[in-house]
């Protein structure tokens, strides 16, 4: 079955599909990480502000600091300091 037919029949149901829940696009810490940069998404932050605001979401000690190295949002830079990846930057 083609996706524009899957349209196709979704478009002509009782979209009852309409009130499911959407699933989540990106992990909950990576929308609390980018939370903390407010409206300057341009600027960085350091370590500790990305730290302790995941830790008032309840995501508490390692599991921060995990979170805070793996996240594909954020690239370090110099100082402990890290900025959001832009959407032109190729994946590392």
């Amino acid at each position: 079955m083609s996706v524009r037919r899957n349209l196709r029949l979704a478009a002509k149901s009782d979209h009852t599909w309409l009130d499911q829940p959407a699933a989540t696009s990106s992990p909950i810490p990576d929308h609390v990480l980018l939370c903390c940069f407010g409206p300057e998404l341009a600027g960085s932050r350091h370590h500790k502000q990305l730290s302790t605001a995941l830790q008032q979401a309840g995501y508490r000690g390692a599991l921060a600091q995990h979170l805070i190295r793996v996240s594909r949002l954020l690239i370090r830079d110099a100082g402990r300091r890290y900025r959001l990846k832009r959407c032109d930057e190729p994946a590392s």
